[in-house]
């Protein structure tokens, strides 16, 4: 196993998952892919979706920087595990699936989070 995929909505059960990942990464020697989605407004067909997009992109600095904030937040323990952080835009499970093709050997994900 190289790479695992964990979703992250900053929710209690996002974390465990995080958790637990990061331990199993460290006993094989794989990677972990943190992912938050956040869903957008944009239509082609408003025209305010420039707003929304400009908003997208601090909101997507923000949640990287609160990805970073998670990870760093595990100490020292995995500090040799190899870390990717992902921010994406549009549905949930589209994201997660789109990600999930990419070289993800296993998911690991909450049971219950925040959306």
């Amino acid at each position: 196993m190289e790479k695992i995929l964990v979703p992250v909505d900053f929710s209690d059960a996002s974390n465990d998952a995080l958790k637990y990942s990061a331990e199993l990464a460290r006993s094989l020697n794989a990677t972990v892919k943190l992912l938050h989605v956040h869903t957008s407004q944009i239509s082609r067909h408003n025209p305010m979706s420039y707003l929304v997009n400009e908003q997208g992109n601090e909101v997507k600095h923000e949640s990287l920087e609160k990805l970073t904030a998670l990870k760093n937040s595990l100490g020292d323990r995995y500090s040799k595990v190899k870390f990717e952080l992902s921010v994406e835009s549009g549905t949930i499970a589209e994201a997660i699936l789109s990600a999930a093709k990419k070289d993800i050997d296993l998911i690991a994900m909450g049971t219950q989070g925040v959306s």
